[in-house]
Protein backbone atom coordinates (compact mmCIF):
# COMPACT_ATOMS: atom_id res chain seq x y z
CA UNK A 1 0.00 0.00 0.00
CA UNK A 2 2.80 2.45 0.85
CA UNK A 3 4.43 2.05 -2.55
CA UNK A 4 1.01 2.52 -4.15
CA UNK A 5 0.63 5.87 -2.35
CA UNK A 6 4.22 6.81 -3.16
CA UNK A 7 3.42 6.16 -6.82
CA UNK A 8 0.33 8.38 -6.50
CA UNK A 9 2.48 11.19 -5.07
CA UNK A 10 5.01 10.85 -7.88
CA UNK A 11 2.28 10.70 -10.51
CA UNK A 12 0.60 13.76 -8.96
CA UNK A 13 3.83 15.76 -8.94
CA UNK A 14 4.56 14.77 -12.54
CA UNK A 15 1.03 15.72 -13.62
CA UNK A 16 1.29 19.07 -11.81
CA UNK A 17 4.59 19.86 -13.53
CA UNK A 18 3.07 18.90 -16.88
CA UNK A 19 0.11 21.21 -16.31
CA UNK A 20 -2.42 18.39 -15.96
CA UNK A 21 -4.06 19.84 -12.87
CA UNK A 22 -7.05 17.51 -12.87
CA UNK A 23 -4.83 14.42 -12.86
CA UNK A 24 -2.60 15.94 -10.17
CA UNK A 25 -5.61 16.59 -7.96
CA UNK A 26 -6.89 13.05 -8.46
CA UNK A 27 -3.56 11.57 -7.39
CA UNK A 28 -3.16 13.85 -4.37
CA UNK A 29 -6.78 13.27 -3.31
CA UNK A 30 -6.08 9.56 -3.27
CA UNK A 31 -3.25 10.09 -0.79
CA UNK A 32 -5.39 12.46 1.26
CA UNK A 33 -8.34 10.02 1.38
CA UNK A 34 -5.94 7.31 2.57
CA UNK A 35 -5.01 9.53 5.52
CA UNK A 36 -1.38 9.60 4.43
CA UNK A 37 -1.08 13.27 3.45
CA UNK A 38 1.74 15.28 4.97
CA UNK A 39 2.07 19.03 4.67
CA UNK A 40 3.76 18.78 1.27
CA UNK A 41 0.87 16.78 -0.18
CA UNK A 42 -1.61 19.38 1.10
CA UNK A 43 0.48 22.21 -0.40
CA UNK A 44 0.76 20.36 -3.72
CA UNK A 45 -3.01 19.82 -3.69
CA UNK A 46 -3.50 23.55 -2.99
CA UNK A 47 -1.22 24.40 -5.93
CA UNK A 48 -3.12 22.03 -8.22
CA UNK A 49 -6.46 23.49 -7.14
CA UNK A 50 -5.19 27.05 -7.60
CA UNK A 51 -3.89 26.27 -11.08
CA UNK A 52 -7.25 24.69 -11.94
CA UNK A 53 -9.11 27.76 -10.69
CA UNK A 54 -10.78 25.90 -7.81
CA UNK A 55 -10.71 28.46 -4.99
CA UNK A 56 -12.75 26.29 -2.62
CA UNK A 57 -10.51 23.26 -3.17
CA UNK A 58 -7.42 25.41 -2.74
CA UNK A 59 -8.66 26.81 0.56
CA UNK A 60 -9.61 23.34 1.81
CA UNK A 61 -6.13 22.08 0.97
CA UNK A 62 -4.54 25.06 2.73
CA UNK A 63 -6.71 24.36 5.77
CA UNK A 64 -5.45 20.77 5.67
CA UNK A 65 -1.85 21.99 5.57
CA UNK A 66 -2.40 24.42 8.44
CA UNK A 67 -4.10 21.73 10.51
CA UNK A 68 -0.83 19.78 10.35
CA UNK A 69 1.46 22.79 10.79
CA UNK A 70 -0.22 26.05 11.88
CA UNK A 71 3.13 27.86 11.59
CA UNK A 72 3.93 26.88 8.00
CA UNK A 73 4.92 30.16 6.38
CA UNK A 74 4.05 29.19 2.82
CA UNK A 75 0.61 27.91 3.84
CA UNK A 76 -0.06 31.06 5.89
CA UNK A 77 0.86 33.39 3.02
CA UNK A 78 -1.20 31.32 0.58
CA UNK A 79 -4.16 31.33 2.96
CA UNK A 80 -3.81 35.11 3.21
CA UNK A 81 -3.85 35.32 -0.58
CA UNK A 82 -6.96 33.14 -0.73
CA UNK A 83 -8.77 35.24 1.90
CA UNK A 84 -7.72 38.43 0.10
CA UNK A 85 -9.06 37.12 -3.22
CA UNK A 86 -12.33 36.23 -1.47
CA UNK A 87 -12.66 39.82 -0.23
CA UNK A 88 -11.92 38.97 3.41
CA UNK A 89 -9.33 41.68 3.95
CA UNK A 90 -9.23 41.34 7.73
CA UNK A 91 -8.73 37.58 7.44
CA UNK A 92 -6.06 38.09 4.80
CA UNK A 93 -4.18 40.58 6.96
CA UNK A 94 -4.37 38.20 9.91
CA UNK A 95 -2.77 35.35 7.97
CA UNK A 96 -0.15 37.64 6.43
CA UNK A 97 0.72 39.16 9.80
CA UNK A 98 1.08 35.76 11.42
CA UNK A 99 3.43 34.60 8.64
CA UNK A 100 5.48 37.80 8.88
CA UNK A 101 5.75 37.55 12.66
CA UNK A 102 6.76 33.88 12.57
CA UNK A 103 9.21 34.47 9.73
CA UNK A 104 11.10 37.31 11.43
CA UNK A 105 14.71 36.33 12.01
CA UNK A 106 14.32 32.99 10.23
CA UNK A 107 16.56 31.89 7.40
CA UNK A 108 14.14 31.10 4.57
CA UNK A 109 14.69 30.27 0.90
CA UNK A 110 14.78 33.32 -1.38
CA UNK A 111 11.43 32.45 -2.98
CA UNK A 112 9.75 32.33 0.42
CA UNK A 113 11.51 35.53 1.51
CA UNK A 114 10.04 37.33 -1.51
CA UNK A 115 6.60 35.91 -0.67
CA UNK A 116 6.94 37.22 2.89
CA UNK A 117 7.98 40.64 1.55
CA UNK A 118 4.97 40.65 -0.75
CA UNK A 119 2.69 39.60 2.14
CA UNK A 120 4.09 42.39 4.33
CA UNK A 121 3.45 44.97 1.60
CA UNK A 122 -0.07 43.67 1.04
CA UNK A 123 -0.79 43.63 4.78
CA UNK A 124 0.29 47.29 5.04
CA UNK A 125 -1.92 48.19 2.08
CA UNK A 126 -4.88 46.38 3.62
CA UNK A 127 -4.34 48.13 6.96
CA UNK A 128 -4.19 51.54 5.26
CA UNK A 129 -7.32 50.78 3.26
CA UNK A 130 -9.16 49.60 6.37
CA UNK A 131 -8.14 52.76 8.24
CA UNK A 132 -9.41 54.90 5.37
CA UNK A 133 -12.70 53.00 5.34
CA UNK A 134 -13.16 53.61 9.06
CA UNK A 135 -12.37 57.30 8.66
CA UNK A 136 -14.90 57.65 5.83
CA UNK A 137 -17.52 55.81 7.86
CA UNK A 138 -16.92 58.06 10.88
CA UNK A 139 -17.25 61.19 8.74
CA UNK A 140 -20.42 59.88 7.14
CA UNK A 141 -22.00 59.00 10.47
CA UNK A 142 -20.97 62.25 12.15
CA UNK A 143 -22.22 64.41 9.28
CA UNK A 144 -25.65 62.79 9.29
CA UNK A 145 -26.42 62.86 13.03
CA UNK A 146 -26.33 65.47 15.77
CA UNK A 147 -23.12 65.17 17.84
CA UNK A 148 -24.96 64.64 21.13
CA UNK A 149 -26.24 61.28 19.81
CA UNK A 150 -22.82 59.82 18.98
CA UNK A 151 -20.12 60.70 21.53
CA UNK A 152 -17.25 60.17 19.10
CA UNK A 153 -18.67 62.92 16.91
CA UNK A 154 -18.64 65.52 19.70
CA UNK A 155 -15.04 66.55 19.25
CA UNK A 156 -15.51 66.71 15.49
CA UNK A 157 -18.51 68.99 15.71
CA UNK A 158 -18.36 71.12 18.86
CA UNK A 159 -19.95 74.15 17.19
CA UNK A 160 -23.10 72.22 16.29
CA UNK A 161 -23.32 70.85 19.80
CA UNK A 162 -22.96 74.34 21.21
CA UNK A 163 -25.60 75.71 18.83
CA UNK A 164 -28.04 72.91 19.69
CA UNK A 165 -27.72 73.48 23.42
CA UNK A 166 -27.50 77.28 23.26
Amino acid sequence: MASDLENAVRAGATALQAGDHAAARTHFERVIRAGAANIQIWLLQAAACQAAGDAIGEEEALDGALSLDPANLRALVSKGDRRDAAGDTRGAASFYDKAIKLGQGMQVPPSLASELDRAAARSRALAESYGEQLERADKSICSSRPPFIIPSCRSANITSETNLSG
